[in-house]
């Protein structure tokens, strides 16, 4: 019974929230690429590991995440849907489906005639500017939904004693059957 019982008493001091990796990934459509992030649910980002994106069933691009767990990734014309997967190793795989709703499509204009239309539309604004304007206007809120989806999958106090309440139950089931065999 001691033994058991400090077997117990091992498993439950030997459970930390730093074994728990669930990757976490939020991406995005962004003109001809598709961007995002990646991490762990510790908030740790993902360095180095392989992206890859697919639609209807075929690869269409493939990337790697930079040191903060970012990754941009080319992708032909015309794309409307994507599953955009990264693996960071020893089995922890994310996937995710995306759409282009509410993504700006990609100009289909020529230069010039985009060029002509921005330039006629606000006199001294080109289309880079207003480009450049709403990236750094949206930016801010792109972080702040990056950061609460990665504050989300942090594991919190009900995730940890669900966790340990799993291993007492295991443990106890075990030394149930255990018991009927003597």
């Amino acid at each position: 019974m001691k033994k058991i019982a400090a077997t117990l008493a091992l498993m439950v001091l030997l459970v930390s929230p730093a074994w728990a990796h669930k990757v976490c990934m939020l991406s995005s459509f962004e003109g001809d690429s598709i961007t995002g992030e990646a991490y762990f649910s510790t908030g740790d980002p993902i360095v180095g590991s392989p992206v890859t994106v697919e639609s209807n069933g075929e690869e269409i691009g493939q990337g790697k995440t930079d040191e903060n767990g970012a990754f941009s990734i080319a992708i032909p014309k015309g794309v409307l849907s994507a599953k955009v997967t990264i693996n960071a190793g020893m089995g922890h795989v994310a996937h995710e489906d995306i759409a282009r709703e509410g993504a700006p499509e990609p100009s289909t204009a020529t230069e010039p005639q985009a060029k002509a239309t921005a330039e006629t539309s606000v006199p001294g604004v080109s289309l880079e500017d207003v480009k450049k304007a709403v990236a750094s206007e949206i930016a801010p809120v792109k972080k702040m939904v990056m950061d609460m989806e990665r504050a989300q999958s942090k594991p919190d106090m009900p995730k940890i004693l669900g966790g340990i309440g799993y291993i007492i139950g295991i443990v106890g089931a075990f030394m149930w059957g255990r018991s009927k065999r003597v």
